[in-house]
Order: structure tokens, then sequence, then C-alpha cells
């Protein structure tokens, strides 16, 4: 649901899931259910009255969470009730089932090109080079995926099934990490005793297998 808020000037918000997949917002909104929000969610959806806004102060954006009971989620990592936090190009929020991709500037596609090759090797090196802990994870990433990542340790703990661990690992990729398409495995020690693998297209809504690079699969 939209009210007015379409733009294709920056700052925008770009939406890549839920019902504001496909659409570009003005960066400056107020999120919830009530009819005077910008970016205006069902009366069944998960989002409060007023939930969150973003606003523009100091030279600098920042996104409130508005004491929303469900929470406002920065790159995976829900902000604290009433709290304010500044926004950096490429950020993703999520509210309900929706995510949107903070953008303050054009990026060029050879720009954009070279950065997801940058990843995709960083990627292959972890791992063909040696399996690394969660622990050296955490230690590495910026302190928000960091929180994020031991947000989603702990609400694994509390799952009791696998498809639901499943389906939870994928939604925190997606949190943390500006990518359309996510592939969850599960091994033990030898693939022969235990193998499970899951798959998202966020695009597509799909959950049908694809390709991806070999070496990770090893």
């Amino acid at each position: 649901m939209m009210r007015g808020a379409m733009t294709s000037q920056f700052p925008y918000l770009a939406g890549i899931s839920g019902f504001a997949k496909g659409n570009a917002y003005k960066a400056y909104v107020l999120f919830g259910r009530d009819a005077d929000c910008d970016i205006g969610f069902p009366e069944a959806s998960g989002a409060s009255r007023r939930h969150a806004e973003i606003r523009f102060g100091e030279g600098k954006t920042f996104i409130r969470d508005l004491n929303s009971t469900n929470g406002t989620y920065v790159n995976g990592a829900r902000m604290a009730r009433s709290s304010e936090r500044e926004l950096h190009h490429r950020d993703i929020i999520r509210i309900d089932d929706c995510r949107f991709v903070f953008l303050e500037r054009a990026e060029s596609a050879a720009k954009t090109k070279a950065a997801a090759a940058d990843e995709a090797e960083r990627i292959r090196r972890a791992a063909t080079i040696r399996a690394i802990s969660v622990e050296e994870v955490v230690a590495a990433a910026p302190k928000e995926v960091a929180v994020a990542l031991l947000g989603l340790g702990s609400k694994l703990n509390s799952l009791r099934s696998s498809s639901e661990m499943l389906r939870c690992a994928k939604e925190a990729v997606l949190d943390m990490i500006r990518i359309h398409r996510v592939a969850v495995v599960l091994v033990g020690h030898s693939p022969d005793v235990f193998r499970v693998e899951d798959y998202l297209d966020l695009n597509t809504g799909s959950s049908e297998r694809f390709e991806m690079n070999r070496a990770i699969r090893r």
C-alpha cells in the first residue's frame, strides 16, 4: 500500500519485498497503518499504527522506531523501542514483511559489478581455504551485522523444526545483505550423514533450486 510517496529522485527507498517490492519511495516518510502514514500498511499486517519514521537533520538521515510492537530492523538488527539511528547508503530496513534499501546516490554499473565480483571472491576464499567458526564471523563483521548474527543464533536455538530454522536463516540473510537469492545448505561432519538444501528467490518468491558456485558447494 502506498499513499503518495513514489519518487525517482535521490535519496529514496527502493522496495525489495512485500507489497513495497518494485516501488521507489521518497526517503523521508512515516511508516504505519494509520491513514496519514506515507507508506501505509494493511490493518492485518504486523506494523504498528505509527511504526517508524525517517527524517533529515544536521546533514544526515535518521530512522526512528516509534515504540513499535514488532520492531524496526536495519541490516538485520532490531532497533530498541523509540530509538533512533543514522541511515547510510544501501542500508536495508525491514518492517513486517517489507524490505526497503536506502539509496543516497546513484552507482555506476561498473562499480556495482566490481563490488559484486569482490564479494563473490571473498566468499569463495572463505569457503575453499578453511571452515571458519561463528565466533570468527561475528568478530570480523560490522557491529550491527554482528548483533544481527547473535540475534539469529539465539532465535535458532528456540526453534524446534529444521523447516523453521531454514526459513529464519533465509530471512536473516536477506535482512543483512542486499541480495535477491539465498541458499541455505546444512551439512553434518560428512555430506552423506546429513544434508538439507533450501532456496529462495526474492524477486519471484520461488523456492526452486538454482545453481551456485561449485567451490562453495564443496
